[in-house]
């Protein structure tokens, strides 16, 4: 049976890789709190 809607990720994004890159990118932001506010197939959001 074909499985309708949005396929499982293969990657799962949490907090650690999204705080590694922001203290390599931006390191003045990387000290504020930051938490996951909504992930989708591709793709994840932080704040």
């Amino acid at each position: 049976m074909q499985q309708l809607g949005t396929p499982i990720s293969e990657v799962e994004i949490d907090v650690s890789p999204v705080s590694s890159l922001l203290q390599e990118q931006n390191p003045d932001l990387a000290h504020l709190p930051m938490h996951l506010v909504d992930a989708g197939w591709d793709n994840a959001i932080f704040r």
